[in-house]
């Protein structure tokens, strides 16, 4: 491999069998680099796009439907105009890196790398990047293999869970296809730490140290249709595994770091130069509430009132605090003020909530959001553990009804009906399960994430949670384990002949003897 001529003031990445023709530094600060690399235009473009995520980069003004959001890529995709450029920026010190790609022949590219280092760090505001940092993990681009198709994608998630599918046509060994997939992710410098496979599920298990030495684990899958031969659900999951850490319930009275005391919508404004970023109503009040708006709750004398927030753009109110009350105490006593004044207990996605891991305590943060029948507003309360005894609150209410409000609530017991499918698997004894994110579709999907701890054997865990999905009439299709990982798949037929898949995974935490990672997915597929 060659390398460049000049020394760069930041080092970039170089695929493998892959040479530096030629190097030239213009300027002080800018430096062109044309690589060569023998490897397909679609390959060598998804390795920079991944690799430099990982290595600390950032797309600039990254497209919705691409740029590190979909890892399950469709060659034709790439090769279509306009998606042979690449553009990055580094936060510290700030550069931008703008790569360009041509196609030699089929087994080689050229790339054409332009690096401009301003140094220092940009003051630059995040509506000038175009793009949000927080939702950037270290997802990867893999190139399907040849006779191999995607047919669609969805794909979402934080900067610290991420989750991703696709319906994905096979025309070759589906063996083959995950091997595939598993070159590509030792290329970008994944380590495989378990894997099997037989039909109909395909699995391997990943992690990956990024440059702020966060660990990830990675979890991608093939699992075959029910019904059709050749098509294949392709499954990738992506987690930062410490991050389970905080929704453990906090056992000292040492609080937390937090910014979550801050309104953060209405920080980045003040630390914005721009002042014209404030809406000409929009309103802030520090130490207090506007005298002439309540929502008639008492809140008790050891909560401190640190401001208030009116926005127009969604006609609400949002009240911040901090109070030195369990987190879970203080939602209770709010709750049941609520209650008394008329208000009911209601979430598009509460009835989620109830299904999946069953959790036999609740996480650092509690959210409930409310209805008024009669003046049809909404309201919303958000308790947030930062120690033993310390919480931060946020309360919010709309002003006025919204029409879609209104029509969801008065749906509310359809949707109750319909998802009376998606299963709740109880906790088993000797075990403690935090729940630490439910979400997806009432009608037709459904994904519960849960931290385990139990005294119970690995294999009793597994067998427990097994049978809990057999009770129900799920049809067990394959089941792949070891010492640290389970992973199944699952099928049911439901009254309206709408068939349903499952995915059910525990996995072990990384020296963490009596720790696990549960995972279930359903998913209405035909």
């Amino acid at each position: 491999m060659g390398q460049p001529s000049e020394t760069l003031p930041l080092e970039l990445p170089f695929p493998e069998q892959s040479r530096v023709i030629t190097s030239v530094r213009s300027g002080e600060n800018d430096y062109v680099l044309l690589i060569e690399v023998h490897n397909p235009f679609v390959n060598a473009r998804s390795w920079y796009s991944s690799r430099l995520r990982t290595l600390g980069w950032y797309p600039w003004k990254a497209d919705e439907n691409h740029s590190g959001r979909r890892p399950f890529l469709d060659s034709r995709f790439c090769h279509s105009q306009g998606h042979n450029r690449l553009e990055f920026y580094y936060l510290q010190p700030f550069s931008t890196l703008t790569l360009t790609f041509s196609e030699l022949s089929a087994t080689t590219t050229l790339i054409k790398s332009e690096l401009i280092f301003s140094g220092g760090f940009s003051n630059l505001i995040q509506d000038d990047l175009g793009t949000d940092l927080s939702y950037f993990p270290p997802l990867p681009e893999l190139v399907p293999s040849p006779n191999t198709s995607v047919k669609l994608q969805t794909s979402g998630g934080s900067d610290k869970d991420w989750q991703s599918e696709a319906i994905v046509q096979i025309q070759t060994d589906s063996f083959v296809v995950l091997e595939d997939y598993n070159k590509q992710l030792i290329q970008l410098g994944w380590i495989q730490v378990s894997g099997q496979g037989r039909e109909p599920l395909l699995w391997s298990i990943w992690h990956l140290t990024d440059h702020k030495n966060q660990e990830w684990q990675l979890v991608l899958s093939l699992a075959l249709h029910e019904t059709q031969s050749t098509l294949y659900l392709a499954h990738l999951w992506l987690t930062e595994i410490n991050y389970f850490d905080e929704f453990i319930s906090i056992p000292s009275e040492k609080p937390k770091d937090t910014i979550n005391s801050v309104p953060e919508d209405i920080f980045w404004r003040l630390y914005s130069s721009n002042l014209s970023s404030f809406a000409e109503n929009e309103q802030l009040w520090s130490g207090e509430c506007p005298a002439e708006i309540s929502i008639g709750l008492c809140f008790p004398e050891q909560a401190q009132l640190l401001g208030s927030f009116i926005n127009p753009e969604y006609d609400q109110i949002t009240l911040y605090l901090n109070a030195s009350i369990p987190h879970d105490e203080l939602h209770q006593e709010l709750a049941a003020q609520l209650t008394e004044l008329g208000w009911i207990e209601w979430d598009p996605f509460r009835y989620l909530t109830e299904r999946g891991f069953e959790a036999s305590q609740k996480g650092t943060l509690i959210e409930t959001r409310f209805f008024h029948p009669e003046s049809q507003l909404q309201a919303g309360i958000s308790a947030y553990q930062i120690s033993r005894n310390r919480t931060d609150l946020r309360v919010s209410w709309t002003l006025s009804s919204n029409v879609d409000s209104v029509h969801r609530y008065e749906n509310i017991n359809e949707d109750k009906q319909v998802s009376a499918l998606l299963l709740n698997l109880s906790c088993p004894e000797k075990t403690k399960i935090v729940q630490k994110r439910v979400s997806g579709k009432i009608s037709g999907e459904i994904t519960s994430i849960v931290h385990i701890k139990t005294s119970l054997p690995f294999a009793s865990l597994c067998s427990h949670y097994q049978g809990e999905l057999q009770q129900t009439g799920w049809q067990l299709k394959g089941v792949d384990k070891d010492e640290s990982y389970y992973l199944s798949l699952w099928f049911y037929a439901d009254q309206q002949r709408q068939l349903w898949q499952a995915h059910l995974y525990i996995l072990k935490r990384d020296n963490k003897r009596d720790q696990y990672i549960g995972f279930l997915k359903l998913k209405i597929i035909g």
